[in-house]
């Protein structure tokens, strides 16, 4: 009985390893992207050639980087925190108050995640573009809002896992 118990979280621990790699690799393709472009801008001002839409460019990829990394480290518990008075309170209490946090963010990040899909929503069909390129914009709110979301639904998965609240 215990290793039916033990199963779903192996699996679990494996799909969110599996998640924080893809994440982390994402994002590092979206920061590999904005500093190639922007390398490729400052070489090509000197020579006299100029990237126009470089910012364009970088924009796009800091959108993919951003949304990606804040998924990665919402699911490896990268956030930033203090634990100076609760590392002195009881097991049972830093428990209950990382559910609270877990909680607490949830509820910040669905309040992000409504106010990125109501500007979405309302601009969807405006055909927002860049100026220079034409880089579609809605692509990029709906990246932002998937990982929103996501990072809504990785700290209630926190909030409520009894693993995680023991960390």
């Amino acid at each position: 009985m215990t290793r039916a118990l033990e199963r779903p979280t192996a699996q679990a621990s494996k799909l969110g390893a599996r998640l924080t790699q893809a994440s982390f690799m994402l994002g590092s393709l979206g920061l590999l992207g904005a500093m190639l472009i922007d390398s490729a801008a400052v070489m090509g001002r000197h020579l006299g050639v100029p990237l126009l839409g470089s910012i364009e460019l970088s924009e796009a990829c800091i959108v993919a980087m951003a949304s990606a990394s804040l998924v990665g480290s919402t699911l490896e518990r990268g956030h930033a925190s203090v634990h100076i008075l609760t590392e002195q309170l009881p097991q049972r209490a830093r428990a209950w108050l990382r559910r609270l946090t877990d909680s607490v963010s949830a509820l910040f990040f669905a309040a992000v995640f409504a106010g990125s899909a109501i500007v979405s929503a309302d601009l969807w069909h405006g055909h927002e573009q860049s100026e220079l390129l034409g880089i579609a914009i809605a692509p990029l709110r709906v990246c932002w809002c998937a990982s929103a979301a996501g990072v809504v639904a990785i700290f209630l998965a926190q909030a409520l896992s009894k693993q995680g609240a023991a960390r």
